[in-house]
């Protein structure tokens, strides 16, 4: 009655646990150097995975959780201005039928203008390329080992381009850009047409014969001949008004580019290149936590090892049986005649140890991460064939996480025969008793509890709840 009545007192005990404040840990996962994982990780935790040198333009990180736990049964390249057009723009830079009557200086020279127009539109180029120079620069791999050289080269590129300039005054260069290169255009134009309006053309009509000079003759009825002067720059301005339409229908794509370009360079800069998961919370004794990186189509580019954390904080109790062993033993005591003719009885060799097969009840403050062994208490029992009971407490260090090896020392109280002396005299110091009773020499025993050191041996077998 008062082992099941401590057995119902433990259980409670380890059903209301103690109050323990819940923390987040983290789990360092470091590609090329030594992981960091938690050592002390209590069941209500929180853990969450930090992937490092994660190439996070490219992948994103994620983890799979499974928790078990261990009950004892008793007994985880360039792109160009063209090919990076939207077909349908719309809220454009430059709005279409923008009023393209520009006064100047009839004194600018074309060639100066077209000179400008194309520094503005390599200025262009250049700001739509920025983005997939900084991706090559990042590269398609899954991890990116030196992060300082991929740094110093994205600063490099966007230096060379925008020199110092922060994000918004490179935006708003983007957009000046662009209205620059538009007006160059339209005085392009104008020049062209005030360059060209003398330009002379026209058809001729005639009759009459033609004479090769082996004097054969050739006669022609109503012959044309059409004539026209030579364009100035036409090349040129050809040129010019390929890039000024596609620049005009185009003018939002371009934008978009060049801002994706300036809004990749601060990301970045401001990366730490960590890949950081939600937490997640421990309620098992085990949990394996396994960390993948996917494609943004979700495809798996990489899956880590599972890494195994064990929780900690908590009571535990488990069963085990095997061999206990009391170091005090039945009395033996056998009869002999003194040389007065009396009968006398004196201990014979006596058990100094007691064997049973027990079972022991062990609660022990679980400790994490494969911590032994495991250190608490046991209590328990035995039955001897003569159906005696054994009580036991103890001392126990706990080997192994399954299969577990319980060794236990500490406090018995076994029955074991001790001699009762009512019909019995002392003789002396000698340890020798005389019979009161002549006719009564029958050594009788008592069956008591004594206490006396014991060590136990015992095993359980584990069971793993999934």
């Amino acid at each position: 009655m008062k082992t099941r009545l401590l057995f119902m007192i433990l259980l409670l005990y380890v059903g209301v646990g103690r109050a323990q404040s819940i923390e987040t840990k983290e789990l360092e996962i470091h590609p090329f150097g030594k992981d960091c994982i938690p050592q002390k990780i209590k069941k209500g935790d929180y853990i969450k995975t930090m992937i490092y040198n994660v190439n996070v333009f490219k992948v994103k990180g994620y983890t799979t959780a499974k928790g078990s736990d261990i009950t004892y049964e008793i007994p985880e390249s360039v792109i160009s201005l063209l090919e990076s057009a939207k077909e349908k723009e719309t809220d454009s830079v430059v709005k279409k039928g923008v009023n393209k009557e520009i006064y100047f200086d009839d004194t600018i020279d074309f060639t100066t203008v077209y000179k400008s127009f194309i520094e503005k539109y390599r200025d262009l180029l250049y700001y739509q390329n920025l983005e997939n120079r900084l991706q090559m620069n990042l590269g398609d791999s899954v991890f990116i080992k030196n992060i300082i050289l991929v740094k110093e080269n994205a600063a490099n590129d966007y230096k060379l381009i925008y020199n110092d300039s922060d994000a918004l005054s490179a935006k708003n260069d983007v957009k000046k850009k662009i209205n620059g290169l538009m007006e160059d255009y339209f005085k392009l134009t104008q020049l062209y047409e005030g360059l060209n309006k003398d330009v002379k053309s026209g058809t001729l009509t005639f009759s009459g014969n033609l004479t090769s000079k082996e004097k054969e003759k050739i006669k022609i009825t109503d012959g044309i001949i059409k004539y026209a002067d030579a364009k100035r720059f036409e090349k040129e301005f050809e040129y010019a008004k390929k890039i000024g339409e596609t620049v005009e229908y185009k003018s939002d794509s371009i934008v978009n580019k060049a801002f994706a370009g300036i809004d990749l360079y601060y990301r970045i800069k401001e990366e730490d290149f960590v890949y950081t998961t939600d937490a997640q919370q421990v309620s098992n004794d085990i949990v394996a936590i396994t960390p993948e990186l996917k494609s943004a189509d979700g495809k798996v580019k990489h899956t880590f090892n599972s890494y195994t954390l064990r929780t900690s904080g908590s009571i535990k109790v488990d069963f085990s049986t095997g061999y206990l062993l009391s170091f005090d033993g039945n009395e033996n005591y056998s009869s002999f005649t003194n040389t007065d003719g009396d009968k006398e009885i004196k201990k014979s060799k006596t058990d100094e140890i007691t064997q049973a097969l027990g079972v022991l009840m062990n609660v022990y403050w679980n400790r994490s991460n494969m911590a032994l062994p495991q250190y608490g208490f046991s209590f328990g029992a035995s039955v001897s064939e003569d159906t005696n009971i054994g009580f036991y407490g103890g001392l126990s260090a706990l080997f192994l996480e399954k299969n577990r090896l319980v060794l236990t020392a500490g406090l018995s109280f076994v029955k074991i025969d001790q001699l009762n002396t009512a019909n019995l005299i002392s003789v002396g110091d000698s340890g020798a008793y005389t019979f009161t009773n002549s006719a009564d020499t029958e050594i009788r025993y008592d069956n008591v509890y004594k206490p006396a050191f014991f060590v136990g041996v015992t095993f359980n077998i584990s069971k793993s709840e999934d």
